[in-house]
């Protein structure tokens, strides 16, 4: 099989270097480049796209060292690879990609927004976890079961430190407890 020219990676495009501007490239990789079976890129093609996604001027991308310059070709060149092996799947399974990229993109937003900000006080609350073993219970108002209810404090109504001292006084109810961690107020 004849090896196919890639097309270049979509970016933007690549601004004319002068007559008399020339960019390094790398003494380590080769002037033609295997990105995928069947497919090449030329080297010029990679110094190209990589010197335009460093944002870097002429002077400073020649200034970089061999080590730096052919790390930042390297990216590029597993970029290549990307796109082509991405070309080459099947519609349908690009778009369960995307679908699944969605989803951990909206998770990921979630969970930051869910997330204290850096410094932020936090204030650990208790959490009773109440139960009645036995059986159903009534008691301050609140009915209990075997399956335990969790209550925090300004959940206990209008006088919650009379409300858990009437649950502390039933001995048929079970308190647990816990603490959760919560935003302490900026107040």
């Amino acid at each position: 099989m004849a090896k196919q020219s890639t097309p270049k990676p979509t970016t933007k495009p690549v601004e004319a270097l002068s007559e008399n501007e020339t960019l390094n490239g790398s003494n380590t990789l080769p002037a033609s480049i295997e990105i995928a079976e069947g497919h090449t890129v030329q080297l010029g093609d990679v110094v190209m796209a990589a010197h335009q996604k460093s944002g870097l001027s002429v002077d400073a991308w020649n200034a970089l060292s061999e080590e730096e310059r052919d790390g930042l070709l390297n990216k590029v060149i597993a970029d290549f690879k990307a796109e082509v092996a991405l070309a080459s799947l099947p519609a349908d399974f690009k778009a369960d990609l995307a679908d699944a990229a969605t989803a951990i993109a909206q998770g990921t937003a979630e969970a930051l927004q869910e997330r204290p900000v850096e410094g932020q006080w936090m204030i650990a609350s208790p959490v009773l976890l109440v139960s009645a073993p036995g059986g159903p219970r009534r008691r301050a108002g609140l009915a209990f079961g075997p399956v335990a209810i969790e209550l925090r404090y300004e959940e206990l109504g209008p006088d919650p430190d009379a409300t858990l001292e009437a649950l502390r006084a039933d001995p048929f109810l079970k308190i647990d407890s816990r603490y959760e961690d919560r935003p302490a107020d900026n107040d």
